[in-house]
C-alpha cells in the first residue's frame, strides 16, 4: 500500500453535487446531505480536493440552471451545459448544522469536526491511516439537522487496469491517450470486491461543458457509447476514478449519504472522432 495520510471532509448538499448552480426554476426544497471521509496519498496519481470548504446545504433537487440538461445514458449520468453570453452568478445557499461530527476508524483513531456558522471546514487529520476492510463509524450530535449515526467498511485501494495509461509528460496524473467516442469504453480494476468506484469524465470549453458520472459496482464493466458520444470530438477530457464505500442514513427529514473514499486516479485523454 502506498504511504497515505487522513483528512476528514464533511458536506451536506441538497442537490447532491456541489458543483451545480441552482437556477431560477428551483422547486420545493428536499433535504439531502453527504459526509465524505477521504484517505489521500501524497503523490500522483492520487488526488483529493483537500482545500475545498465543505458544508451542509439546503437546496432544491431540480437545481440545474436553464442552460443545462441532465440525462441518464446506459447507467451513467450526463450533464451538458451550453452557455450563451456571460454565465449567471451563483445562487447563494443557506447552510445548516448537524452539531459535532465524530468519525472513528478501527485503526485510524477518532477525529471530531465542529461547525463554524454551519460550515464544516476541511483539515481535521486522523492520527493514523485506515486499513482496507476496517470498520468506520460516523455520528453527529445534532442541531438543525437531527442527530444521526452510521457505519461503513473502509474501501480498498483499487488499481485501475483499463483503460490503459502511462505517466503524463507534465508529471501530473496519467495520460490515457486517445479514447474513442464511437464505442463502449472498457473499465477494469483489481482490489477488494466490497469496494465500488465512481468514474467521472469531464470536459469544459468556453461555452460548453460535459460531465459524465458513472457509478461502477463491479469489474469488468463499461462506459456506454451513448454517454461517450456526448463528448466533443478531439477534445481534452479529464478522467478521475475514485474507490469508495457508502451508505444512506435518515436524520429526521434529511437523507444523509456517508461515503469513504480511498486513493484515486487522475488523468486525461483526447477524444477520437
Amino acid at each position: 500500500m502506498r504511504s497515505s495520510s487522513f483528512v476528514a471532509a464533511v458536506f451536506v448538499a441538497a442537490c447532491g453535487r456541489p458543483a451545480e448552480i441552482p437556477g431560477p426554476e428551483t422547486l420545493a426544497h428536499r433535504l439531502v446531505g453527504s459526509i465524505h471521509v477521504p484517505q489521500a496519498c501524497g503523490s500522483s496519481p492520487c488526488y483529493y480536493p483537500l482545500g475545498t470548504s465543505l458544508a451542509f446545504f439546503e437546496a432544491a433537487p431540480s437545481s440545474l440552471p436553464s442552460f443545462c440538461v441532465r440525462t441518464t445514458l446506459g447507467g451513467c449520468e450526463v450533464t451538458e451545459c451550453q452557455v450563451q453570453g456571460a454565465p449567471p452568478s451563483p445562487v447563494a445557499r443557506e447552510s445548516a448544522s448537524a452539531g459535532v461530527i465524530t468519525i472513528s476508524g478501527q485503526n485510524a483513531g477518532t477525529v471530531e469536526m465542529e461547525p463554524k456558522s454551519g460550515v464544516y471546514l476541511p483539515g481535521a487529520n486522523f492520527p493514523r491511516a485506515w486499513r482496507p476492510g476496517d470498520a468506520l463509524s460516523i455520528s453527529a450530535s445534532g442541531e438543525e439537522v437531527p442527530a444521526f449515526a452510521g457505519t461503513l467498511v473502509a474501501p480498498d485501494e483499487l488499481e485501475l487496469r483499463a483503460p490503459r495509461s502511462m505517466p503524463s509528460t507534465t508529471g501530473i496524473g496519467l495520460d490515457f491517450g486517445v479514447l474513442s467516442r464511437s464505442s463502449d469504453l472498457p473499465v477494469e480494476w483489481t482490489g477488494g470486491a466490497w469496494t465500488e468506484a465512481e468514474l467521472v469524465l469531464s470536459h469544459a470549453a468556453e461555452k460548453r461543458s460535459v460531465v459524465i458520472r458513472c457509478e461502477l459496482i463491479s469489474s469488468p464493466t463499461i462506459v456506454p457509447v451513448a454517454a461517450l458520444s456526448r463528448l466533443g470530438a478531439h477534445t481534452q477530457t479529464r478522467l478521475s476514478f475514485h474507490p469508495r464505500t457508502r451508505t444512506v442514513v435518515r436524520a429526521g427529514a434529511w437523507d444523509v449519504t456517508i461515503a469513504a473514499h480511498s486513493n484515486g486516479t487522475l488523468g486525461g485523454f483526447t477524444t477520437g472522432d
